[in-house]
């Protein structure tokens, strides 16, 4: 199917083995081969077609497709079996084993292979023999000018009742600058994108449960293709002036939303989604407001945007993960409505210049089944006893605690204290640390009333790692100011609960 290159020949009368089998056919050869058969009436017998068909599919299931096609010639069963594999994946770099070469500083070599690209596929589908599809994924960097080849693609898995369907019309280089590949992080340009049009896939059935698009345009929408669709997935793609909210009607069974790299509306609303659970918006754009209306959200994470925009949230009843940029006008909000908004919230991240631990509707506000919160402020939040006090009242279910933090002056810290022993929290990730003697006090507070507390982590070179933010801080401690550090510490913690990086 795919070239195989010149193959050597073990014997003058047999045909020349692929070049994984060839290289380690020496000492299979001196095992199987007696003194009186050739290859060829070894390769007659077709032992692999004797494997029950449930083995043969564990054996193709764990190949590539570029593997078992090429392995094909050795059993006619498996000739038959791997063209019946439920699973189509279409990658370049697996199809044509060939890195990337730059000619010219944001160029590729993507086209070069386009049309052999296009032609393996089409070679493959046409030899298909499967009954029942069940995913279906294209990786290569494709436009506008492919649009036969990958329409025909996409009635393809449509027709064979297909249940996820991607399509990744990008360059594996993120530093090309061809106009169709992922570089383009908010879709901003249009020029040569395939166009992803439903309407032209009517009058096939339709088993799409998710489906995932990058580097592609939206399209006409068609209300019975999106009759069975859970998950959405739409990368670097404009949608700017997209009628999304009419798509939104359409997707009635919809529990999965997610935006990376786009450019929005103005106005997200995604009260019409009435099925949805989960809800990313990812390094977009555009977004001024994101309206939240939804009985069944479970998640929903605005991250690493490239601004802060607020959010309406009127009903969220089953929310537990919540994830948000925010600024100082938007935290009395926060901390007087969310707990009664979402009452179920378990899981917390906000960024921005908040000052969360010095706002004075901290001391009111109750979190009470928030399990783990994570504080990624853009500048340091003056963590003290006394604000750490406040925090513990107000998260008293607490367990997971990540935050960027520079204590005050002890003398601010003298006054006003109430003790407070919490009595849930078992991990704490502090960032940002300086080894100053108020910052040394606030540790030791942090050790002395906690009772189940199982790991503090002290990192000074960085901020708060999260798993959507990371930032890097010019701090560093000399190996013998981290050993006074940690004589300072040891005699109130327990063996195994510090780390100091």
């Amino acid at each position: 199917m795919w070239e195989q290159g010149d193959l050597s020949e073990t014997d003058s009368s047999s045909p020349p083995l692929p070049p994984r089998i060839r290289k380690f056919w020496p000492g299979v050869w001196k095992r199987l081969k007696p003194a009186s058969q050739s290859l060829c009436e070894i390769m007659a017998q077709d032992l692999i077609s004797q494997l029950p068909d449930d083995v043969l599919l564990l054996i193709i299931g764990k190949l590539t497709l570029l593997d078992s096609v090429r392995a094909s010639m050795l059993s006619h069963r498996w000739n038959l079996i791997c063209f019946t594999r439920p699973d189509l994946v279409f990658d370049r770099s697996i199809m044509f084993l060939a890195p990337h070469s730059h000619v010219l500083p944001g160029s590729c070599d993507c086209r070069q292979y386009e049309g052999k690209f296009i032609r393996a596929v089409d070679q493959v589908l046409r030899s298909y023999q499967g009954r029942n599809l069940r995913s279906f994924k294209v990786r290569f960097c494709l436009g506008s000018n492919s649009t036969d080849g990958i329409d025909r693609w996409i009635s393809f898995a449509i027709g064979m009742g297909g249940e996820e369907l991607s399509l990744g019309l990008y360059c594996d280089e993120m530093d090309c600058l061809d106009i169709r590949c992922a570089v383009d992080w908010c879709g901003a340009l249009t020029e040569g994108k395939y166009v992803f049009q439903l309407p032209n896939f009517e009058g096939s059935k339709s088993n799409l449960k998710s489906l995932r698009l990058v580097a592609c345009l939206l399209g006409q929408y068609s209300p019975d293709q999106f009759r069975c669709l859970q998950t959405l997935t739409v990368v670097c793609s404009n949608l700017a002036r997209y009628d999304l909210h009419g798509m939104f009607t359409c997707l009635l069974t919809l529990k999965t939303l997610t935006f990376e790299r786009c450019t929005l509306p103005g106005k997200l609303s995604l009260s019409s989604l009435t099925q949805l659970e989960n809800f990313m918006l990812m390094s977009s754009a555009g977004v001024e407001l994101v309206e939240i209306s939804n009985m069944n959200l479970v998640s929903f994470q605005c991250v690493r945007n490239y601004y802060i925009f607020p959010f309406a949230l009127r009903r969220a009843p089953n929310l537990k993960r919540l994830s948000f940029g925010a600024t100082t006008n938007e935290l009395s909000w926060i901390l007087y409505h969310l707990p009664k908004h979402c009452p179920a919230l378990q899981s917390l991240a906000i960024s921005g210049f908040t000052k969360l631990v010095k706002h004075p509707l901290l001391r009111t506000a109750n979190f009470r089944k928030v399990k783990e919160l994570c504080l990624i402020h853009d500048e340091a939040s003056q963590f003290g006893i006394l604000n750490m006090n406040r925090l513990f009242r107000a998260f008293p279910c607490l367990q997971k605690l990540e935050f960027r933090a520079e204590s005050p002056d002890l003398e601010e810290e003298k006054a006003g204290v109430k003790e407070y022993v919490h009595k849930r929290l078992k991990r704490v990730v502090m960032a940002g640390f300086h080894g100053t003697p108020s910052e040394i006090v606030c540790v030791i507070y942090l050790l002395t009333h906690t009772t189940v507390l199982e790991r503090l982590v002290i990192n000074p070179e960085f901020s708060v790692h999260h798993p959507w933010h990371l930032w890097r801080a010019d701090i560093s401690l000399s190996k013998e100011e981290r050993e006074k550090i940690c004589d300072r510490l040891q005699p109130f913690c327990k063996d195994g609960v510090l780390t100091l990086h």
